[in-house]
């Protein structure tokens, strides 16, 4: 066992000190989400959006869901200041606050008014699918008003208006069947126990033509010194590493949400993969991991568009 791996042992095991997670929660330190900034929120949105546009999917989604927005709701302020009248926010744990979706709301309108460009992947503004007479629909001063009023009053309507933010989210029966236009996430359903479970009650949710929007991130978040040195560990040590956290990565490879969101009735629209082969060889996988296809090993990152079909 290297040192990183001792040093993930140690604090799996801790977690069974009592009070030690309430501790990390109270200090901020298990919130999973990136959210905590506007610049952050609007270059997920954007990303989604330009890629549903590639893809011939709706670029102006009326109902939105995200599954694990963390620090903030800022992805689904972007998804109601572009256009969308109701956002739904699913969470393990109520990581998000008022103050700070105030403050990221006021950030992104004025990123939206200036069209300025996704800082991470430097992409120009997309003004062919957010344009100026849309934009000037979408942030009139009534509609900013509206918005501003739903963070006030989250779970509650105003006027046509709604963002919800359901906490915990343990019921797939909190919504509806067929009523949801477009599903996103963004480095979340590595961290699903069950993630075809989820992508059955996503197929629930959609409207038939609806989209689901995943980016998924199959590295291995700090577990190991190579990026993907996750898949060296045996069970019985991964199992001790996790211990009593709320929430780990589940280890399941590019290939295994392909198959899932297949099996669940998904017609994959758009399959984007970054990747690496910098990492461990192929002699050192753990035994459950002895099957990886080569492109599986060296797949870092994974961006799925899947669709409800119609019929």
């Amino acid at each position: 066992m290297d040192l990183k791996a001792l040093e993930v042992l140690v604090k799996g095991l801790a977690t069974y000190v009592p009070g030690y997670q309430r501790l990390l929660d109270k200090l901020g330190f298990s919130c999973p989400g990136g959210t905590i900034t506007a610049e952050y929120c609007y270059s997920v949105w954007l990303r989604h959006l330009e890629l549903a546009h590639q893809h011939g999917l709706s670029t102006e989604p009326a109902v939105v869901a995200e599954i694990g927005p963390g620090n903030s709701l800022g992805v689904g302020l972007c998804a109601l200041l572009t256009g969308a009248r109701v956002y739904y926010a699913f969470d393990i744990e109520a990581y998000s606050n008022t103050s700070r979706n105030l403050q990221i709301f006021h950030e992104i309108v004025d990123m939206l008014k200036g069209k300025e460009q996704d800082q991470f992947s430097e992409s120009k503004f997309p003004g062919h699918i957010l344009t100026d007479e849309r934009l000037a629909r979408t942030l009139s001063p009534q509609r900013l008003d509206r918005i501003k009023q739903c963070i006030l009053q989250i779970n509650h309507p105003v006027q046509d208006m709604y963002l919800g933010y359901m906490v915990p989210w343990d019921n797939p029966a909190t919504m509806e069947e067929n009523s949801v236009d477009f599903i996103l996430s963004h480095a979340v359903m590595e961290h699903v126990d069950d993630p075809e479970a989820v992508y059955r009650i996503l197929y629930r949710w959609l409207k038939p033509g609806g989209c689901m929007s995943h980016m998924i991130d199959y590295r291995c978040h700090n577990l190991s010194w190579v990026w993907n040195g996750h898949w060296t560990y045996a069970e019985a040590l991964w199992g001790l590493m996790r211990s009593k956290r709320p929430y780990f990565i589940n280890r399941h490879p590019h290939s295994f949400h392909a198959a899932a969101m297949r099996r669940c009735g998904f017609r994959i629209v758009g399959e984007l993969k970054t990747t690496d082969t910098s990492g461990i060889s192929r002699q050192q996988l753990a035994p459950r991991f002895q099957g990886l296809s080569d492109e599986d090993l060296a797949t870092a990152t994974g961006f799925f568009q899947a669709v409800k079909p119609q019929d």
